[in-house]
């Protein structure tokens, strides 16, 4: 199969945002082990600084995921970040009032959380250690075997 390197430049950038959104998320997730001294300018940080570039990363990681012709690993890491970011909105507005359910329901929600980040993360991982030398070789042949010397 043969991958213009315009299209492995997408697939680069798509992979490169849906990392950045799997360690924003991580950022988030990571706060309670923050130590006392340090959380509220960690969570200033982190609630100020992050949700404006994450809304950037989201929206060119799918333009580019589309981009890229629909190359696998880009379709389904969409798909589960649009899954992620939709339950997550929707549990935030129908957040339940009960204490009891309200914890169960956070810690649910934070460990599906930490298997979203894995997931953004280990993906690119490997497209850059392994998948994107696939289609490379493909693309660029070797320049000395191509003038027959």
């Amino acid at each position: 199969m043969t991958v213009p390197p315009t299209t492995l430049r997408y697939r680069d950038r798509a992979y490169c945002c849906f990392a950045f959104l799997g360690l924003a998320v991580m950022a988030i997730l990571a706060e309670p082990f923050v130590s006392k001294e340090s959380s509220q300018g960690y969570a200033a940080t982190v609630g100020l600084g992050l949700p404006l570039p994450m809304l950037l990363a989201f929206i060119v990681g799918l333009y580019l995921a589309v981009r890229s012709q629909w190359h696998w690993p880009l379709v389904i890491l969409s798909l589960i970040t649009i899954l992620f970011w939709t339950f997550t909105i929707g549990s935030v507005i129908t957040e339940s009032d009960s204490e009891s359910a309200s914890q169960k329901y956070m810690e649910a929600e934070d460990k599906e959380a930490w298997i979203y980040a894995a997931i953004s993360i280990l993906l690119p991982l490997w497209w850059f250690a392994i998948g994107r030398w696939r289609y490379k070789s493909k693309t660029n042949p070797d320049p000395a075997s191509a003038t027959g010397s």
